[in-house]
């Protein structure tokens, strides 16, 4: 294990990228190079450093060293004296080594993009580079395979709970401790309610939500989104019923609790503000909330509720036109 600065980076890893493309699909062992993805690294980096007390975090880049059988490498020790500290020293290898990058080129790549783009910052920025030896190359592809194949890219609703630079999770995430409906009914980790769950929300449609509620909205948007869904929470027959019951059926008979009625609600809610009748909201008891009222069937297909674009507008338009009328 070792580690370079980005400077380094661009100097030893540029070779990397401009060697010809494997033709024989049995020699492949990395993904193609995807430039947007890459780009993405490096902005992502250079954010992280321009603005006051952020940080961003690159994993490891694992590189494979193929050294031939006729030659040789030198490993010269410095002893710190340190238990456990055995394995430190300088690593020299022969000019005849082949490299492959099994896992990190698109963090390598973005990293030297970031030191083109930025030299002044991040030239002296460091990165971890695990070297593993692969004699005849016979590895790499499983390394590949091994680092990759058990990472799981965290939902939408992890990313919700998680994500301390996005606004609308900033904002989602006081709503969930602040109104008492979402409290411990609320999906943290999940996308989709499992029909067991005591869960009503999810977290990533609480963000999506709020997202939509404050469109052109000025102010405290924190509290907007506060004082928007205790409105409602006060005045939806099922969102009172669910705080003062404990009705196991509810979520199954209600439309209420859906991702699909949290962005409708959110859009009513954003267009009440603009034509100053937030007031309206007190009117959600006007409507028949049952999962088996017809009118809702404009939102379902083969009798399952559709979430899209179009879904969520036509529910915002009938709720509108139902409490404002």
């Amino acid at each position: 294990m070792t580690k370079f600065t980005f400077a380094q980076i661009e100097t030893l890893m540029q070779p990397f990228f401009s060697r010809p493309k494997e033709s024989a699909p049995l020699s492949l062992a990395q993904r193609t190079l995807d430039a947007k993805r890459s780009k993405k690294i490096a902005r992502y980096i250079i954010n992280g450093l321009s603005k006051l007390e952020a940080f961003y975090i690159l994993l490891p880049i694992v590189i494979t060293v193929d050294i031939p059988e006729w030659e040789c490498y030198d490993f010269q020790a410095i002893d710190l004296d340190i238990p456990g500290i055995e394995d430190l020293g300088l690593l020299s290898l022969p000019n005849s080594a082949t490299f492959w990058i099994p896992d990190g080129q698109h963090r390598a790549f973005g990293s030297i993009q970031a030191q083109l783009e930025a030299p002044g910052l991040v030239a002296n920025e460091t990165i971890g580079v695990m070297l593993i030896p692969d004699a005849g190359g016979q590895k790499r592809q499983q390394i590949f395979l091994d680092a990759n194949q058990f990472g799981i890219k965290p939902n939408k609703s992890i990313i919700s709970l998680f994500d301390h630079r996005d606004q609308y999770s900033e904002i989602a995430r006081a709503v969930l401790t602040t109104v008492e409906v979402f409290r411990d009914r609320t999906a943290l980790e999940a996308t989709n309610i499992h029909p067991k769950s005591g869960d009503y929300f999810t977290m990533n449609s609480l963000r999506e939500s709020c997202k939509l509620l404050l469109i052109d909205a000025e102010g405290d948007l924190q509290q907007e989104a506060i004082s928007f869904w205790q409105s409602v929470a006060e005045n939806h027959p099922h969102w009172k019923l669910l705080q003062t019951s404990n009705d196991p059926t509810l979520r199954q008979r209600s439309i209420g609790f859906n991702a699909l009625t949290m962005c409708a609600l959110a859009i009513v809610g954003q267009q009440l503000r603009q034509r100053q009748q937030s007031g309206c909201i007190a009117n959600l008891h006007r409507i028949d909330w049952q999962l088996t009222n017809p009118d809702w069937n404009s939102c379902k297909l083969n009798n399952r509720i559709v979430k899209n674009r179009g879904t969520i507008n036509t529910m915002a338009a009938y709720i509108l036109n139902q409490i404002t009328s």
